[in-house]
C-alpha cells in the first residue's frame, strides 16, 4: 500500500450525506463497538419532523428509490462504501467538504473516507483549504512531528477537532519515514 501523503493546496472538500440516526436507540456499551458495527435500516430511521416543509412526491420517491446510506461514521467495515468504487474508479481527485464548520459529524465521516479511498482505491494524497507554506513545513518536519502537532502547523484553526485529530493519527501511521518526506 502506497502511503498518505498530505499536500495542501487550495481545495474545499464536498459534503458528504449522511442518513440520520435514532436517538432513542440504546448506544453500544463501548466506544471500540460503537466505531466498529454498521448500522441497519432501522437504526437509521428517524422520527418524522413534524416541522419540515412539503416535499415534491416525485422527487421524495426519486431519492427513496436511488439512495445508498452510509451505514456508520467511523467504522473500518468499508462494506457499505463499496458503491463508491464504479463510481469513482476512474476518477484522480474526490472532493469532500461539509456545509458547515465545527459538525463533529462531517469531520468523523470524511476521516472514514479518506481512510476508505487510501485503502481500498489507492488515493494517496491529501489537499486541505489551507496555508500552503505551513502544510509543506508540518509535511517536511513530519517524523519528529506527533499528530496533534502536524494537524496544528498545517491546517486552518477551523478544523483542529479531535475529530480531524483522527486523520492525522490515521497519516502518521500510514508512512514509512525514508528521507523522502510523505
Amino acid at each position: 500500500m502506497r502511503c498518505l501523503s498530505l499536500f495542501v493546496l487550495s481545495v474545499i472538500l464536498i459534503a458528504a450525506a449522511l442518513a440520520g440516526c435514532d436517538s432513542s436507540t440504546a448506544p453500544p456499551s463501548t466506544e471500540k463497538e460503537r466505531k466498529s458495527d454498521l448500522l441497519s435500516d432501522e437504526d437509521l430511521v428517524t422520527d418524522p419532523d413534524p416541522n419540515a416543509a412539503n416535499v415534491d412526491t416525485l422527487y421524495a420517491n426519486w431519492i427513496e428509490e436511488n439512495y445508498i446510506p452510509i451505514r456508520s461514521l467511523t467504522s473500518s467495515d468499508f462494506s457499505d462504501l463499496q458503491f463508491l468504487k464504479p463510481i469513482l474508479k476512474d476518477r484522480k481527485l474526490v472532493q469532500l467538504g461539509e456545509s458547515g464548520h465545527g459538525v463533529s459529524e462531517f469531520d468523523m465521516v470524511k476521516v472514514r473516507l479518506i481512510k476508505f479511498l487510501h485503502q481500498e482505491m489507492g488515493f494517496d494524497v491529501i489537499a486541505f483549504e489551507s496555508s500552503l507554506f505551513e502544510c509543506f513545513y508540518a509535511n517536511e518536519n513530519a517524523p519528529d512531528l506527533s499528530p496533534m502537532d502536524i494537524m496544528r502547523n498545517s491546517i486552518f484553526g477551523v478544523w483542529h477537532a479531535h475529530e480531524t485529530l483522527a486523520l492525522f493519527d490515521y497519516i502518521k501511521s500510514t508512512q514509512g519515514y525514508n528521507g523522502l518526506g510523505f
